[in-house]
């Protein structure tokens, strides 16, 4: 599997259940209905991990920066 193509499907992955999450807890909070999807996705957009492929002179590497962690990390 390309690099490329799974920094695109970690992304994916990790979002869509942190989406969830905030969309049932604003939900369950008896929040409108528009705003709920607005706010659950402005949320996950800032507390979601963000997955980058780098091309380096060894070739393409993995990182995740992460709103909770400082710096970056390689993912091997």
């Amino acid at each position: 599997m390309n690099l490329k193509t799974k920094s695109l499907l970690l992304n994916v992955l990790v979002f869509i259940p942190i989406y969830l999450i905030f969309r049932f807890l604003l939900t369950y909070l008896a929040v409108p209905y528009i705003i709920t999807f607005i706010l659950s996705g402005i949320l996950t957009i800032f507390l979601a991990p963000k997955f980058t492929v780098v091309n380096g002179m060894k070739g393409e590497k993995l990182f995740m920066k992460w709103i909770f962690k400082k710096g970056v990390t390689e993912i091997k």
